[in-house]
């Protein structure tokens, strides 16, 4: 379980922009525990927002340092939260953003990046992706960051 001395040392060495919430009648844990589905769901006792890869990279290494479970959490479509009281989700809503190397049609993308947020920033190098397929899933959770290989786009008149 993430104690009140635990969350108090781990808020110190993240940086201003992340978030340790642990009011569980807040809006802001609310939001955070907020999915399409409510089946089996556990309520962590902490959730952590990271804002950078320092941080999140931080927060894994102090969670595992104390032998605290956690769960990494990005777009709320999981059917369930694997993650009770004794541990912690880290909610990567805050690490979002994509870039993009056009010559290598390469992009990188943040772990709390959303599919439309992808496909937007894709939209105009004429790239997209698609979306996981489930046995895929799990190959990707534990990234970090994640680089994928582009599809052109062709657009055909007539």
């Amino acid at each position: 379980m993430a104690s009140p001395s635990f969350i108090q040392a781990l808020t110190a060495v993240l940086s201003p922009e992340s978030r340790i919430l642990i009011d569980e009648s807040s809006a802001e844990f609310k939001a955070s525990m907020n999915r399409w589905t409510n089946f089996n769901l556990k309520v962590p006792s902490a959730i952590v927002q990271p804002a950078s890869e320092d941080d999140v990279v931080t927060t894994v290494k102090e969670l595992v340092s104390t032998s605290i479970p956690f769960t990494p959490s990005s777009g709320g479509h999981s059917c369930f939260s694997s993650i009770a009281k004794d541990g912690v989700i880290i909610d990567l809503s805050r690490f979002t953003g994509v870039e993009v190397d056009e010559a290598q049609s390469l992009a990188t993308i943040k772990g709390g990046t959303l599919m439309k947020e992808l496909q937007t920033v894709l939209h105009p190098y004429k790239h997209f992706t698609g979306t996981c397929a489930f046995h895929e899933i799990d190959s990707l959770k534990p990234n970090l960051l994640t680089t994928v290989q582009l599809s052109v786009v062709e657009t055909r008149s007539g």
